[in-house]
């Protein structure tokens, strides 16, 4: 029999999100949701056109990507769209950079 391991980097905690959506790592931020898309913004996280975090962030693992689709009730076409995702790491890199109530 195989124990788990329960430290370490190879270590994933079964109760905690890989990633969260910008309304709820603002919620843990103590802000708002458009404050911090702003934040986001200025420190180069996500691109401000599409709101899609920026590669270099994505390989860090502060950022992440949730692509999805949905069928459009009338037409029955097929849209994909992808989210921003902010992980457990760019939320506690964010709040280091005094984003938040951590100011």
């Amino acid at each position: 029999m195989q124990t788990q391991r329960t430290t370490g980097p190879e270590y994933r905690s079964p109760y905690l999100p890989d990633h969260y959506t910008v309304d709820t790592a603002a919620a843990m931020l103590g802000i708002g949701r458009q404050e911090l898309f702003r934040e986001l913004r200025r420190f180069g996280l996500i691109h401000k056109g599409n709101n899609k975090p920026c590669a270099p962030y994505v390989e860090q693992g502060l950022m992440a990507v949730k692509s999805s689709s949905y069928r459009h009730p009338g037409t029955g076409e097929i849209t994909y769209y992808q989210r921003p995702m902010i992980t457990p790491a760019g939320v506690v890199w964010l709040a280091d950079q005094g984003v938040g109530d951590a100011r």
